[in-house]
């Protein structure tokens, strides 16, 4: 699904990028797995069983890029799960992917992603630099906490806003793309504007 959406004045696209794949570790990845083509089997009008290719392409490149990571899944339930919490009786429950991905603070989309109509108006634009990131605190589809590191660009700093408390950080504080060691504490919505 990609939809758009407006920030201020800004056109920017929003999409979740699937992650759950174990060869999906950062960006680039996520984004390649995202324009991976697809086999749909379906019957044509005349009742012969045919394929069809299935790929989607970013389209846009937009000013302003709001990418989504997709944090949670849903899981088959097995007889023994039924006494957690987040069970659904009748087929399985959604549990949080707590593994880390890599982000850089300088993204080049990759060139695969874009569709050859973008590419013909911004063979070279395809460059973005971070400006935000939204983390989810929790291990639970069914709550946490929310957080924000937040880069200011007239002053060339960092913040980190927890509630109402707002925090300066160092520079090497906000160079960091790390979650904590349990997987609690994990990058969920990255903001990208365009260099």
């Amino acid at each position: 699904e990609i939809s758009e959406c407006l920030v201020g004045s800004e056109m920017c696209i929003r999409d979740r990028l699937d992650i759950s794949d174990s060869n999906v570790n950062d960006l680039e990845a996520a984004f390649k797995k995202f324009s991976e083509f697809e086999l749909l089997p379906f019957k044509s009008s005349n009742g012969t069983d045919v394929e069809a290719k299935k790929q989607t392409f970013v389209d846009k490149l937009p000013e302003v890029l709001l990418i989504q990571l997709k944090r949670f899944a849903f899981v088959s339930t097995s007889v023994e799960d039924k006494n957690m919490a987040n069970y659904n009786s009748y087929s399985g429950r959604i549990e949080k992917i707590r593994k880390k991905i890599d982000y850089p603070h300088h993204l080049t989309i990759p060139k695969e992603t874009v569709s050859s109509h973008a590419l013909k108006y911004n063979e070279n634009n395809r460059q973005y630099e971070l400006s935000g990131v939204i983390y989810h605190h929790g291990v639970s589809p069914d709550g946490g906490h929310y957080t924000a590191d937040i880069h200011h660009k007239e002053s060339d700093k960092w913040y980190r806003i927890d509630d109402v408390n707002i925090t300066a950080l160092k520079p090497e504080e906000a160079l960091e793309v790390k979650q904590d060691n349990i997987g609690s504490r994990t990058a969920y919505i990255l903001l990208y504007q365009k260099v």
